[in-house]
């Protein structure tokens, strides 16, 4: 009818098994059954084989993340083509036995008869009982001398009982009493008050008797003149001696009052005036030694911290250190720490055990809470820690600038590079590290005197600090709070007084 009608479509083959049928459509070969070899398991790495049509499925990398389905489980990742997670079920209470039940989720059911501790001081054979910690309640302390009681908040408590009658067990002691918590005989029968005999009391008939004490024995013949005095056949004789020990004086005795007499001498003479090692140069002077200077320790170099003399001896000390008074000093360790990364705008790495600061890529986050510091604290000292271990050098600024984060409101669990939130003001310090992938591990910090401010502000404000960490251009990794050894993790060291 004078039109040109299309005939049938031409055959065509594009050589790819995995495409599926083809046809000749608009002058092009086109398939409309493309083989699909996605199996919905992210521990398998997916292909078609274009030469015969065949899916392939090999493993995933180790590492990958996943998600096992159970709820016992943390840190699930593709191992060997399988997804697995660790188990974590410990709910830290020893009077219950912990478990993983069919449906993933942990379980706890009370046990009855592993040792536990109740935390009272009035009980004993503390165990559990139906999950429960109970104890034995034992408060006696078996002296009479003791009024025993347990308190409201479950600890033994005792009294001290003075007057009251007891027996001290000794039956040749009598009107025994109690005195400041201890039984205390009344006078003994038998003492004659001689130290050179010894007294002896027969217990059935309350008889006495006395004995020369062995010869020699030292006792005090209470004559001023006399020193080194013992027991010569049940009586006590001293040798004459007037000696004081004072190097500054001269030593005779009077032979009318059997007195000593000391004469101030030896002025300018060294000696040791207090016993005391921490001080120096100690004289005689007008029949009195002296203490001379008192030792001056180092300066310490931490805010709270002040050197103090010890004594050792007589003549020798030590430095110690110990905080100035009314100073409170203290390391806190993060409360929430991620980075985030821009090629990955909406993943969260705030579980894993490091942390990455690359040039404008990758961004650290860290948070500490300050609270329990009173708003009034008055700062001497502030220092941000953290702890590298390896990295590379882009080049550019390689330095790492720690900058304020104004808003608190981030989560370690969902913080990433497209909700972060921006860094307030200037840097507050920074430091430079160089690695060429290499690992070495290393503890840098910031304590500048607008990082002191700052923390001052924040405690001031809402008792939370949040820090960003960023690089221009070098990058290295840092350990975060997750890792094991607690001296890596990253910290704040905290200097306060409250007056």
């Amino acid at each position: 009818d004078g039109a040109c009608i299309a005939g049938a479509a031409k055959d065509c083959d594009d050589n790819n098994a995995c495409t599926g049928t083809e046809s000749c459509v608009a002058g092009v070969c086109a398939s409309v059954d493309a083989i699909d070899c996605d199996d919905k398991d992210p521990c398998t790495a997916d292909s078609c084989q274009p030469t015969d049509g065949k899916c392939v499925y090999g493993q995933a990398l180790d590492g990958a993340p996943c998600d096992d389905g159970q709820g016992c489980t943390t840190n699930d990742a593709c191992i060997v083509g399988v997804c697995q997670g660790t188990v974590n079920c410990d709910d830290n209470d020893p009077c219950t036995t912990d478990g993983c039940d069919a449906a993933g989720a942990c379980s706890q059911a009370k046990a009855t008869g592993p040792k536990c501790d109740d935390g009272k001081g009035c009980t004993l054979l503390d165990a559990c009982v139906d999950g429960v910690c109970q104890g034995t309640v034992a408060c006696d302390d078996a002296n009479p001398c003791t009024d025993d009681a347990c308190d409201l908040a479950g600890a033994c408590t005792s009294t001290v009982v003075t007057g009251s009658t007891c027996d001290d067990g000794d039956q040749c002691s009598t009107k025994d009493i109690c005195q400041m918590g201890a039984c205390v005989g009344g006078a003994a029968k038998c003492d004659d008050d001689n130290i050179c005999t010894t007294d002896s009391c027969n217990a059935l008939s309350g008889s006495c008797s006395y004995s020369p004490v062995a010869q020699g024995v030292a006792c005090d013949d209470n004559k001023a003149c006399t020193s080194t005095s013992n027991c010569q056949n049940g009586e006590c004789k001293g040798t004459e001696d007037c000696d004081d020990k004072n190097p500054c004086t001269m030593d005779t005795c009077d032979p009318q009052t059997n007195a000593c007499k000391y004469t101030g001498v030896n002025d300018g003479k060294a000696c040791d005036a207090d016993g005391n090692g921490c001080t120096l140069n100690d004289e005689c002077k007008a029949g009195k030694c002296v203490a001379g200077t008192t030792v001056t320790c180092m300066l310490a170099d931490k805010p709270c911290d002040v050197f103090k003399c010890v004594s050792t001896s007589a003549s020798s000390h030590q430095c110690k250190l110990s905080l100035k008074p009314g100073c409170v000093a203290g390391t806190r360790t993060a409360v929430a720490d991620a980075d985030v990364w821009k090629y990955n705008t909406n993943s969260n790495y705030g579980s894993k055990t490091s942390m990455i600061v690359d040039r404008g890529n990758q961004y650290v986050y860290i948070k500490f809470d300050l609270k329990d510091i009173p708003k009034t604290a008055k700062l001497v000292g502030a220092t941000f820690s953290v702890t590298a271990y390896t990295g590379y050098a882009w080049g550019g600024d390689g330095n790492v600038y720690t900058t304020l984060v104004d808003n608190d409101n981030w989560s370690e669990k969902s913080i990433t590079w497209g909700n972060k939130p921006a860094a307030t003001g200037d840097s507050l310090g920074s430091w430079w590290l160089w690695y060429n992938n290499n690992t070495l591990v290393k503890t840098v910090s910031v304590n500048t005197p607008k990082f002191l401010q700052t923390v001052q502000e924040q405690i001031a404000k809402d008792g939370v600090l949040s820090l960003r960490l960023h690089s221009p251009g070098y990058k290295t990794i840092y350990r975060s709070r997750e890792y094991s050894k607690d001296e890596h993790r990253p910290k704040l060291e905290i200097y306060y007084t409250t007056k």
